[in-house]
């Protein structure tokens, strides 16, 4: 099935490829009507896909993605290899007012400690000589002009390749002598909100909060749903057959918004078949083949069910 809206995607605002102008154009080309740039804690890059899709005749909402430990993550099936499990829920807020002082402020917070901690583990690969030939200042100066809110790897690969460290094709060198295994040399790791207030900052700055690939957290819904989750990514890389259609179902029951999008996976977040294989590369995903139909993009935007 072909989707209409791509509701999850990112820029290199957070962890993306593309800016948001770029993002713009490549979802015209893969042929969404509609999508939504769904950043990591900030929504810096949205008024720049806004204006981009106006131009280009493409629908878009503002959005953000708020990860959050949980104490319900604690109950997953025994057994299951450390690569498996989850201990964080991801909540997409979709269509909300940027401009809602709490929400405002929050993702202020949020971006002011990830900076510090990127600091750190930057200033430690500096002094133990892993990181060679740029400073600290310099990261920060280039993220400035471009724009963005909070420095994460991201960031600090494009200051690192517009000053010839590194290649843009080096996908490993932060892995390796940045993050990594240093993350545990960083300092503590700060409180995010529980997920009952993000998902009621959400709502309270008038957006619908989306559980965001409920992969191995099917078992969660019904305790996100009594704190006021009221949308469910059904369409996503990481789910199973069996959960989309769990997912899908339980959203129909539920009355719950259904959304979806490629994330980090597909066309709009980077990944081109090579050499015309399309399975080659395990996140190369067929054209619009993740996200929401129009009529599910059109509830969301009007609030009103149509089933």
């Amino acid at each position: 099935m072909k989707m209409y809206a791509n509701l999850h995607t990112h820029s290199n605002h957070s962890d993306g490829r593309y800016s948001p102008t770029e993002l713009a154009h490549v979802t015209k080309k893969e042929g969404y009507g509609a999508v939504v740039l769904t950043d990591h804690d900030t929504v810096s890059g949205c008024a720049e896909l806004a204006a981009e899709c106006e131009k280009l005749g493409i629908e878009t909402v503002v959005g953000v993605e708020l990860n959050t430990p949980s104490e319900l993550l604690k109950n997953q099936p025994q057994g299951l290899p450390d690569s498996h499990v989850i201990s964080q829920f991801h909540i997409v807020g979709l269509d909300f007012d940027p401009e809602y002082p709490p929400m405002k402020e929050y993702l202020a917070y949020v971006c002011k400690r990830k900076t510090e901690i990127t600091h750190q583990l930057v200033d430690n690969a500096i002094k133990a000589g892993r990181l060679r030939g740029i400073e600290w200042e310099e990261i920060v100066e280039y993220s400035q002009k471009a724009g963005k809110p909070w420095i994460s790897g991201s960031q600090t690969k494009a200051a690192l390749v517009a000053k010839g460290i590194v290649e843009s094709s080096d996908f490993k060198f932060l892995a390796q002598n940045i993050f990594g295994q240093y993350m545990k040399d960083a300092v503590e790791p700060f409180p995010y909100k529980p997920e009952h207030e993000i998902i009621k900052l959400i709502r309270d700055a008038g957006g619908i909060a989306v559980i965001a690939h409920p992969h191995m957290q099917i078992f969660c819904l019904d305790a996100l749903v009594e704190m006021g989750i009221n949308g469910i990514e059904t369409s996503h890389h990481t789910l199973t057959e069996e959960e989309s259609v769990i997912a899908y179902k339980y959203a129909i029951e539920k009355n719950l918004f259904i959304s979806g999008g490629c994330d980090h996976s597909g066309l709009c977040s980077g990944y081109y078949p090579e050499d015309g294989n399309e399975t080659k590369h395990p996140l190369y995903a067929p054209y619009c083949h993740y996200g929401a139909s129009k009529v599910h993009f059109e509830e969301i935007k009007t609030r009103k069910l149509m089933r």
